[in-house]
């Protein structure tokens, strides 16, 4: 898993979130991307086959809510309470 600025412009801009599937089984997947305790984007249910990525992309608002670095999570349908990966990027320039 990833994240990085798409158009790095400061506090504005976009923001790629991917997921790389190397060699596990197909498995559904959730996303939700957040500063702080405000989610800022969320994908619900998606699915990674073996061998393939998938990227998400969103429009970074300026002075967008929260607090702190964006994070981006990772949950597996199997196990959705439990975080399966976690990677962030800081809005500072």
């Amino acid at each position: 898993m990833w994240i990085k600025r798409s158009e790095p412009t400061g506090n504005t801009g976009r923001i790629q979130v991917g997921v790389d599937n190397v060699n596990s089984p197909a498995v559904a997947y959730r996303v939700r991307v957040q500063r702080g305790s405000f989610v800022m984007r969320e994908w619900p249910a998606l699915e990674v086959p073996t061998g393939t990525s998938w990227v998400g992309t969103f429009d970074l608002t300026a002075n967008p809510p929260g607090e702190g670095p964006v994070e981006a999570l990772l949950y597996r349908a199997d196990n959705p309470q439990q975080i399966f990966r976690r990677v962030t990027i800081s809005l500072m320039q």
